[in-house]
């Protein structure tokens, strides 16, 4: 507090302030002196912070400064920063220069906080001033693991500003009044969820009850990210608002309901899908974002290759064929069908289509929505289309028997017909559509081609830059084996745009399989799937594994999203020799000679007892990142590992442990409960809640052995737990149990 005072003292110097004000103005408040002053109109903040800053001679923070921007170090920071006192006292280290850490601070008085937020890096701090909105924008946006909290959030005079619109819910075409729209919080609030996900290109927005509070996550990028939290006390009201957009029953809780409404963001309308189920700790909902607007989607927004693109425009031209999209859920293959219809969509044909949802609003082209509860399912839709003289049809997915049937004999009496299926790869479409009943002779005769695909998040350009030697040491094998050239692979850094992940939007991954004449004949012999990617590959097919090293060698994306599709597991999985003989069951582990320190026992005597002899050069072996504090006991833990053929690295403390799992990724991680600077809990709090670390797996070494203490480390994320005084076996058998759980 006396750093509070501290600075109205200096606002009255400065002339910003006549007197001292009640310590009740800003006394227990959510914001710091300067920005709730300037708020009573007391003065203007920037003029303040100009003012201090010149006063004090130091620098002020400017987020929108480009050098500004190459400074800073977020990501390297935010696994050791304290989230609770970064919001609290609106503080946030920037970049480290000359072992000086800066750090953007409300208050450039509060030398507590200066000190508290430098302590984990063992440094000294220098300060900058900054608008406590700046510094808000900051954390908001790069603090994970620790959630925002609602009462800390206050919205920029831009965010206030924004133009939202809500146009109501779109089943009954109800409209909000204005005043609705505008004045109550809650309304508000709601309005900033949906404009704060449109803003950072989010695809889903979540509201999940938690315990006591209602958790916000985006899903950006095809990855979940954790926004803020809403008090338990509001979670009814925002949960009732979305509802009552949606056109669902406010007043029932027990059933699963399904909804959609309109909204305009700065002119742009949205349609907004909603989804809401009943679950333990209340309603969650889930609200998909959807442009219904198809009209910019072209084949050169899809990044598919030339040869590629060249081969679907020629199924497009001609007439009687079907053409396939493959691949999971979220791996854009609607976009890539509208994208299919854009080039068709002249005016000259008549273009209908059977979806569920109906994701895009296209003109021109005649769209059904499938409701099983009036009769309208994809098989009634299609019988009914084929009635309404049209040229093309495209099929939202293909379910079940009766609809490949209906789909292919629409192919055979001359439409197009377009559609999507789940499946792995192209080739197992093929395999798809006869196990659900479909002839083979139709399906040789009718299918043109089939597209497989996946979305991977791609490398931001503002931030792209070469990969370190950490990045190059982790994919030495994947370069070797692919013959990449370093100088071709790119990473990224990590800055504002992307909001330090490194990554912006999405780009597909391709496999094209064209149905050839002696594919149709292997096809119509029932051949099986191997035989055809013999085939195909003889004629020049291009795998989704050829697709991802294009990508990395044009420097589209990296190693960390394109490895599932590089056909074999990543060394870091483990050695298959290891876990032939690893024990299932906690009762099945021998209980025999302890490794408790004797007094008299010297590490030299006990390390002669271990045979250390390292593997062949050939065989990987699994990294180990143990972290205790007690250098004898670490020892003869690192040797009882390496005796197992173990790679072992050695941390003191829990800091100097993150650390090495930042620049090492280990296969496991022993970690002493009680450790220095850094304990076993915050440790596992820090890598389980970074999504890069979190699934690495943890076993705590821990004196106290009960029920309480283990639960409570398996609630913090620990994949298992064994006590200092248990046996070698015991501790080998849990350190092979926690890595063979990790690569089921």
């Amino acid at each position: 507090m006396e750093a509070v005072h501290s600075l109205v003292r200096l606002l009255v110097k400065l002339g910003l302030l006549n007197k001292e004000p009640n310590e009740s103005t800003y006394s227990d408040k959510p914001e710091q002196p300067i920005r709730l002053l300037s708020k009573l109109n007391r003065f203007d903040e920037k003029d303040a912070v100009q003012k201090i800053a010149k006063h004090l001679d130091l620098e002020v923070f400017d987020p929108k400064n480009p050098e500004t921007k190459k400074k800073l170090q977020l990501e390297k920071f935010k696994s050791v920063l304290d989230s609770q006192l970064c919001w609290q006292k609106k503080v946030v280290p920037l970049w480290e220069e000359r072992g000086r850490l800066h750090v953007a601070m409300a208050n450039p008085l509060d030398l507590d906080a200066l000190q508290s937020v430098c302590f984990p890096f063992e440094t000294k701090g220098i300060q900058l001033v900054a608008l406590e909105k700046d510094i808000v924008n900051v954390l908001r946006d790069h603090l994970p693991p620790s959630k925002i909290q609602f009462d800390t959030i206050e919205a920029s005079e831009e965010e206030e500003n924004e133009k939202i619109e809500i146009v109501g819910a779109l089943t009954n075409e109800r409209e909000p009044s204005k005043n609705q729209t505008e004045a109550k919080p809650i309304i508000r609030l709601c309005n900033k969820f949906v404009s704060d996900a449109h803003q950072m290109g989010a695809s889903d927005i979540h509201l999940q009850p938690i315990d006591g509070s209602l958790e916000v996550r985006f899903r950006i990028d095809g990855i979940m990210h954790s926004i803020m939290e809403v008090p338990g006390r509001l979670q009814p009201a925002v949960i009732s608002r979305f509802k009552l957009l949606a056109g669902m029953d406010i007043a029932d809780h027990r059933r699963t309901q399904d909804g959609r409404f309109g909204v305009k963001i700065d002119g742009e309308p949205l349609d907004v899908r909603v989804s809401c189920v009943p679950t333990s700790f209340g309603e969650n909902i889930v609200l998909r974002l959807l442009r219904n607007d198809a009209s910019d989607l072209s084949f050169g927004s899809l990044g598919l290759s030339p040869a590629q693109e060249k081969s679907i425009r020629s199924v497009m031209a001609s007439r009687g064929r079907m053409f396939l999209v493959t691949g999971p859920t979220g791996s854009g293959k609607t976009t890539t069908l509208y994208t299919c219809l854009n080039t068709l969509r002249d005016g000259t044909i008549n273009i209908e289509t059977v979806e569920d949802p109906i994701e895009y609003r296209v003109p021109g082209v005649q769209q059904i929505q499938v409701n099983e509860s009036a009769g309208i399912t994809f098989a009634s839709a299609l019988r009914t289309i084929l009635r309404q003289d049209p040229d093309v049809i495209m099929i939202g997915e293909i379910r079940d028997e009766e609809t490949a049937k209906i789909a292919l004999q629409a192919a055979q009496t001359g439409h197009l017909v377009l559609s999507t299926l789940h499946t792995n790869d192209a080739p197992s479409s093929i395999t798809r559509l006869i196990d659900l009943g479909a002839p083979p002779f139709m399906v040789s005769s009718s299918l043109a081609g089939i597209l497989a695909q996946r979305l991977v998040r791609t490398i931001c350009n503002n931030c792209k830059t070469k990969p370190g030697e950490d990045y190059l040491t982790e994919f030495a094998e994947k370069i070797t084996r692919y013959k990449l050239d370093v100088e071709e692979l790119v990473i990224g850094a990590g800055c504002e745009e992307c909001h330090y992940t490194g990554h912006r939007g999405r780009i597909g991954l391709y496999s094209y399989l064209e149905i050839t004449d002696e594919i149709g004949k292997l096809i119509h012999e029932r051949a099986s799937a191997d035989d055809i990617i013999e085939s195909a590959l003889d004629n020049g097919f291009a795998t989704l594994e050829e697709s991802a090293l294009a990508l990395i060698k044009g420097g589209k994306t990296s190693f960390y999203e394109v490895e599932p599709y590089l056909g074999f597991a990543s060394d870091r999985k483990g050695n298959p020799h290891q876990l032939a003989s690893i024990p299932k069951k906690v009762s099945e582990l021998p209980d025999e000679e302890e490794i408790e320190l004797d007094p008299d026992t010297t590490l030299s005597e006990t390390e002669g007892k271990f045979d250390l002899t390292s593997p062949s050069d050939g065989i990987q072996r699994d990294l180990v990142l143990l972290i205790e504090d007690d250098s004898d006991i670490r020892s003869i833990l690192s040797l009882l590992l390496q005796k197992e053929m173990y790679e072992v690295i050695e941390a003191e403390n829990g800091i100097d442990g993150l650390q090495e799992v930042y620049q090492r990724r280990p296969a496991l991680v022993v970690a002493d409960l009680m450790m220095p600077k850094m304990d076993g809990r915050e440790f596992l709090i820090k890598m389980k809640n970074n999504v890069k670390t979190k699934d690495i797996p943890v076993l705590i070494l821990t004196a106290a052995n009960s029920e309480e203490n283990e639960i409570e480390l398996l609630d913090l994320g620990a994949n298992d737990f064994v006590r200092k005084g248990a046996s070698s076996n015991v501790f080998i058998s849990r350190v092979r149990r926690a890595l063979a759980d990790h690569q089921e």
